[in-house]
């Protein structure tokens, strides 16, 4: 089929233009705003396709940030979900979440991975739970159930060539 290109303007001199894509605000009274989906399409045989958001290099400064958030609610907050996909012939999809590295020559340091849990203004905060699920229960005599173990939880710092690894603080 045909390629789509959205993209907004050029400028030989300065900034180039925005993109914008949004649904239209629901109604005063009642009403839900539409939602927004990017997908890549179904495959009868073969891969699905890739969707990349990242910002672009920046040659004279800082590159884009790229952020992921649902709005504020005046009940509940909508969730943040980050699920890899389920394979039926193969192993699921990993999820992996990597800080920038730093090249600079002269004592850059890479960049944190922070996971926090929400605060409150007015009780406790919320909880972080990181656990493997319960491994496949054996149904017999089911062959194709053969059950299984559940995975590994590592806690690590890496080596270290120059000074002491980090260390790993619980409490």
């Amino acid at each position: 089929g045909g390629m789509l290109t959205l993209m907004s303007g050029k400028s030989a001199v300065t900034s180039s233009g925005d993109i914008s894509i949004a649904t239209a605000n629901s109604g005063s009274s009642a009403g839900v705003t539409g939602p927004v989906s990017i997908i890549s399409g179904e495959t009868a045989a073969g891969n699905s396709g890739l969707i990349q958001l990242s910002s672009g290099n920046a040659v004279g400064g800082d590159s884009g940030a790229v952020l992921i958030a649902s709005g504020k609610g005046s009940a509940t907050s909508g969730d943040v979900s980050l699920t890899a996909g389920q394979a039926d012939g193969a192993d699921g999809g990993n999820i992996v979440i990597t800080a920038g590295k730093s090249n600079k020559g002269d004592g850059g340091t890479g960049g944190d991975v922070t996971i926090s849990s929400g605060d409150s203004t007015k009780t406790s905060t919320g909880n972080i739970v990181i656990k493997t699920p319960d491994a496949a229960t054996v149904v017999a005599p089911d062959p194709s159930v053969p059950g299984g173990v559940t995975g590994l939880v590592s806690l690590s710092s890496g080596d270290a060539t120059n000074g002491n690894s980090g260390d790993i603080l619980i409490g």
